[in-house]
């Protein structure tokens, strides 16, 4: 019987030959997964590494993986940096110091108003509307996913829909930050929808509960890595400009 490493080299060398006497379940779920890698061949930009392909050549899983790094470096982007802009933006429209004065560390408090909101209220009314809009309809999504065939789909098209709806921050302004202020709760509730979508499919990755471990810890990895070489990055940009 051929072991866990023989076999990943049969995948790797694209044949599709495997052996039938297998004695356990758990191997029989690898060379089902195995089986199915190595009827697809592989494009020539699929990644690889000591000759082998990345996530035993599982092109979904890979797409898993890249999705949470885009993922991670939004949520990391919009909290640390879009809020923060939109926050100062609307305190000086509405005629409120953004800066400490002369002598002190400290912003004085904005009783200004903009668009009968306080600047300051901006991030709570933003965090309530958003866990309203997610609380009313995420059971409808969850519903879809649940008892419908369009998993894959849906979670295709929530992931454009949010990628295009990312551009317009890219214009943020004194004149246009209301506007994307907006949309961000469109932005987030997409958002919130796409990541269900994507977890709700995790499983759906690989019959191994093994090899899906393999996978969990990898992506949690890459999500957090690659928000830590977002915050590095911006802040190391800004302080040598």
């Amino acid at each position: 019987m051929m072991n866990v490493k023989d076999r990943e080299n049969v995948i790797a060398q694209g044949n599709t030959t495997l052996p039938n006497a297998i004695n356990s379940s758990n191997d029989i779920l690898v060379d089902e997964d195995a089986a199915e890698t190595a009827n697809h061949a592989l494009p020539r930009w699929f990644p690889h590494w000591k000759g082998k392909p990345w996530y035993h050549g599982n092109p979904e899983a890979l797409g898993w993986a890249m999705d949470s790094i885009a993922r991670a470096v939004a949520f990391a982007a919009a909290g640390a940096f879009l809020f923060s802009a939109l926050l100062r933006l609307a305190k000086q429209e509405a005629g409120c110091a953004t800066d400490p004065p002369p002598g002190s560390n400290k912003v004085p408090d904005c009783d200004g108003r903009v668009y009968g909101i306080r600047p300051n209220s901006l991030l709570t009314t933003f965090t309530i509307l958003v866990g309203v809009i997610s609380a009313v309809l995420l059971p409808f999504m969850g519903a879809v996913v649940d008892f419908t065939k369009q998993r894959l789909l849906v979670g295709k098209v929530t992931s454009a829909i949010l990628c295009i709806l990312l551009l317009p921050s890219l214009a943020l302004s004194s004149e246009t930050w209301f506007a994307i202020a907006l949309l961000q709760l469109v932005v987030a509730f997409v958002g919130w929808a796409q990541t269900m979508i994507t977890y709700a499919y995790l499983p759906e990755l690989t019959k191994s509960e093994e090899r899906l471990n393999q996978y969990s810890q990898s992506f949690t990895i890459v999500s957090f890595v690659s928000m830590l070489v977002l915050l590095g990055g911006v802040v190391g940009f800004s302080s040598i400009f």
